[in-house]
């Protein structure tokens, strides 16, 4: 049996940029062009800004199908370290 609101079930999509690569950075910038490409706004999971490691990652909720298209074409991102679709249950970054 199919579930028909597989590809409507909200997911986690989190992205890792490179270490340095703050907003107005080659990366961050592809980040964001891409993202809004394709319908999808990132939020920094660290807004404080106040750890350097955790201000390189930056989370989005969208449907499995969004998450499963945007992965491919954000990897392509000079900088972007990795796209990937959290999977359900883990605790936050």
């Amino acid at each position: 049996m199919t579930d028909s609101n597989a590809g409507t079930a909200m997911v986690e999509l989190v992205a890792k940029l490179a270490v340095g690569a703050a907003p107005g950075s080659i990366a961050h910038d592809c980040l964001v062009a891409g993202a809004a490409a394709l319908g999808i706004t990132f939020a920094p999971v660290d807004r404080a800004g106040s750890d350097a490691e955790l201000a390189t990652f930056y989370v989005a909720v969208v449907t499995a199908d969004a998450a499963e298209r945007a992965v491919g074409v954000l990897r392509q991102c000079d900088g972007v370290e990795a796209v990937f679709i959290k999977p359900r249950g883990e605790p936050p970054l």
